[in-house]
């Protein structure tokens, strides 16, 4: 989907599930003018095919309380929504651990923006924990961010049963920014 799709035409994606307890959710994927269009020297690199065919990619939509994870892959486009995890000590540990299982190249960290495109103090956060976990990433493997604004509202509305909502608002975050990635390359 591009910037141009208007309108009330939808395309679906489903949603497969690794996390217990999930059902599958049709994803109607039209947000008229809120996808955005990074261009970096990363997806210059994709689009170029600088980098390898593809990319096993962990997005991260950091919380105070939890963070919410997806994995997905770039030759296929797939995401998929991991177990959150609980931001406490020794969360560093399992997001390491979740590289090194999945094999992932790139982290890409959503960077909470005001809608005014500026960055508020949640950003100044989300910078702190990149700066921390960058340092312990392996070779091989970086760090990205992502403009996750509405994010969160358009996993909300993924989530028709409301007990859900909690608990799975944070890695639909993270599945949607990593969808809209996709999206750009």
């Amino acid at each position: 989907m591009g910037q141009g799709n208007k309108g009330n035409n939808r395309s679906h994606t489903y949603l497969p599930c690794l996390y217990q307890g999930w059902s599958m959710v049709g994803l109607g994927y039209n947000r008229a003018g809120a996808y955005r269009n990074r261009h970096n020297g990363l997806l210059s690199s994709l689009q170029g095919g600088g980098l390898q065919d593809w990319l096993k990619v962990l997005a991260i939509d950091w919380g105070t309380k939890r963070l919410g994870l997806a994995l997905g892959d770039t030759s296929l486009k797939l995401a998929v929504p991991l177990k959150p995890l609980a931001n406490r000590e020794g969360v560093y540990s399992s997001i390491l651990s979740i590289i090194q299982e999945y094999g992932v190249s790139l982290v890409l960290l959503g960077l909470p923006l005001t809608p005014s495109r500026k960055e508020g103090q949640r950003a100044l956060e989300v910078r702190k924990f990149a700066k921390e976990l960058e340092s312990m990433l392996p070779e091989g493997v970086s760090l990205d961010f992502w403009d996750e604004r509405y994010t969160t509202e358009e996993a909300l509305r993924l989530v028709e049963d409301s007990r859900k909502k909690k608990e799975l608002k944070d890695s639909l975050s993270a599945y949607v920014m990593l969808i809209e990635f996709f999206d750009s390359l």
